[in-house]
């Protein structure tokens, strides 16, 4: 990718040529991708309605609501084996949606055999089988995609992370489907065995889910992986409404509830496909570098829900157990809530400086990166503003270190008041601080911003008893939708930086300077 700009008369940088490499033209069929998505949503609206005011028996929903089903599923094969073939894709996300493709065909072939073999009587029939192995296939999809770069310890507990989530489902699939299963003398033998043998299916499907939620997809592919662990859990949803009401003695046929969790999952399935071809003509596979992750909750609710199940299963027990029960769920009740604490305080340390509170350069340079993605997809431009305390080491150097520390808290406080709360300030390291504008429409909006700076540390700031009054310089660059990477961008706020360098240096105030095309063959300014 090749950027340049030229500087109109008024001072402000106008981007002359961009030459974009790995990125495709602007699609002028976007337009259609927004109607085909608005079709599907409006196709499962209407199933859903069917399914709740357009007749049909409690064991069978109504043919229409049993149509769109279906044609959600043709729908799903359709996108997944053009995400499959699509030659803008990477290899390993062809690869993930040719199984996806695989899951597809076989929840196509077991809803197709279902009337012949319905649920519970005969087990297992082709439709289970081809029902069961739809689980494993579509993991294998899952695990496919490109996953966010993770460092070890991050796996370790993306790993520990899964298993509590895991374990939960066990627990909700034992109260609720194998353990009455297991313990009623009415059901017979095929229902009873499918009653063991989707909940397995099930925990294939929870463990799915739960990866990519904890782990994270690449940012190729993380809207299709999120919508594919939604639509896991949808269709665990439904197979547990169906275990519930078959180990509890009601009838094996779907109900409205549980189709429409399914229909809802189907939805989701098929709307993974279409994200990836829809962004197929812009994909471009990054390599992420591993970064702080805030604190899940799911680990925690997993928690909540085995203590949950586990007090209604102590119902009836003599009072002195209940008691006992409950004090333990206090008592873990409490510890989670400080682990929550202890892990969101390792968080903030993680995504932070110690002594400004702003983000560091880590953090500073992911929120970076996503801010041009959605810059990218939103059509609108992302501005960095590298800023640069003049005459800091003559602070440190007569008034001593805490005094330097107190300007570097003064100035971090007046960047912090003068941007917007979706707009992000972060200290790069000594004395050089970066502030990252989202969704601006032009440098004019970033020179607003600088203005607003330059006039507060125009006011002395108190060190002590003495007054002082800091100075800067400051550079701006801004990149159009799709136009700079992390790293250009901020070469160019450099540059810019270093031109009012030297003209802080003339004029003894603080500067800022735009970027543009003649800092190229410039030198860097010294210190």
């Amino acid at each position: 990718m090749l950027a340049a700009s030229r500087t109109e008369p008024g001072g402000d940088p106008v981007p002359a040529r961009t030459i974009l490499t790995g990125t495709a033209p602007a699609d002028t069929g976007d337009r259609g991708w927004r109607w085909a998505s608005i079709g599907l949503f409006a196709s499962l609206g209407a199933g859903l309605a069917l399914l709740a005011y357009g007749g049909g028996s409690r064991t069978m929903p109504p043919l229409p609501a049993v149509v769109i089903l279906g044609l959600h599923q043709l729908l799903g094969i359709a996108f997944a084996a053009r995400a499959w073939r699509h030659r803008n894709l990477d290899r390993r996300t062809r690869r993930a949606f040719g199984m996806v493709t695989a899951a597809f065909l076989l929840l196509l072939g077991s809803s197709c055999l279902r009337p012949a073999y319905p649920v519970g009587v005969v087990f297992p029939s082709p439709a289970d089988l081809l029902r069961l192995l739809f689980g494993p296939v579509l993991l294998a999809g899952l695990l496919l995609l490109p996953m966010r770069t993770q460092g070890r310890r991050e796996q370790q507990k993306v790993w520990l992370d899964t298993a509590v989530v895991v374990i939960a489902g066990c627990v909700l699939m034992w109260y609720l489907q194998i353990g009455p299963g297991l313990t009623a003398g009415h059901i017979g033998g095929g229902a009873l065995a499918a009653a063991l043998a989707y909940p397995a299916g099930d925990l294939v499907l929870i463990f799915g889910a739960t990866v990519v939620l904890f782990r994270g997809a690449a940012e190729s592919a993380r809207q299709p992986a999120k919508l594919m662990g939604a639509a896991m859990l949808a269709v665990v949803a439904g197979d547990v409404i169906l275990g519930y009401r078959q180990s509890h003695g009601g009838q094996a046929g779907a109900d409205q509830w549980q189709f429409a969790c399914w229909m809802t999952g189907h939805f989701l399935l098929a709307m993974a496909a279409f994200a990836q071809c829809r962004q197929a003509g812009r994909h471009r596979l990054d390599t992420e570098p591993p970064r702080a992750r805030s604190v899940s909750g799911l680990p925690y609710l997993a928690i909540g829900l085995s203590y949950v199940l586990l007090l209604l299963s102590v119902r009836g027990l003599p009072l002195r157990v209940v008691g006992v029960v409950a004090g333990g769920i206090a008592i873990t009740a409490v510890v989670v809530a400080r682990q929550i604490l202890a892990s969101r305080e390792n968080h903030e340390l993680a995504i932070t400086d110690t002594l400004t509170g702003l983000f560091n350069r880590r953090q500073l340079h992911d929120t970076l990166r996503l801010a041009l993605a959605r810059g990218a997809s939103s059509g609108q431009s992302t501005a960095a503003l590298l800023l640069d305390m003049n005459g800091f080491k003559q602070v440190n150097d007569t008034m001593g270190h805490e005094a330097g520390d107190r300007l570097l808290v003064a100035v971090s406080r007046i960047l912090r008041d003068n941007v917007l709360g979706h707009d992000v300030v972060g200290r790069l390291g000594g004395d050089e601080f970066a502030v990252v504008l989202h969704n601006i429409e032009s440098s004019a909006n970033a020179q607003a911003v600088v203005e607003r700076i330059v006039a507060d540390l125009r006011n002395p700031v108190l060190i002590g008893d003495a007054p002082v009054r800091p100075r800067a310089s400051i550079g701006i660059a801004v990149s159009r939708p799709g136009e700079l990477t992390v790293d250009q961008l901020l070469h160019f706020a450099d540059l810019a930086m270093y031109r009012a360098k030297a003209d802080t240096r003339q004029s003894g105030t603080t500067s800022f300077a735009h970027y543009d095309r003649s800092l190229e063959g410039a030198a860097q300014a010294p210190e």
